[in-house]
């Protein structure tokens, strides 16, 4: 299972046909924004939501041998390192966009 998250958004993976998003936000309009984004990039329209990073909680996925995708999401300056420590593979600093999300996810190979 291959998972990206954030603040922002998150997608999960779990084989070639089936791709669920998660998306965590404080916000209910950015987490209808950022679950839009995920739906085009990924042609998908399954996802859930979280409010906030306690219910997504990195740290703790990567303490349970978690080995997904994590892609941090803020708007917060100079966070990128916080969320690496968290056990995110890569950061992303808001407003999240298709442009800024779609290299992602092509390196990650969740879009081709």
């Amino acid at each position: 299972m291959e998972t990206v998250s954030g603040s922002g958004c998150a997608t999960t993976k779990k084989n070639e046909n089936v791709i669920r998003a998660l998306v965590v936000d404080d916000s209910p309009v950015e987490r209808m924004v950022n679950g839009s984004i995920l739906n085009k990039l990924l042609k998908t329209e399954r996802y859930q939501e979280a409010v906030d990073g306690n219910e997504a909680a990195t740290k703790n996925l990567r303490e349970m041998g978690i080995s997904s995708i994590i892609i941090g999401v803020s708007r917060e300056e100079n966070t990128e390192q916080r969320f690496k420590e968290a056990g995110a593979n890569s950061y992303v600093q808001k407003p999240l966009s298709a442009g800024k999300l779609k290299p992602i996810l092509e390196e990650f190979k969740l879009i081709y």
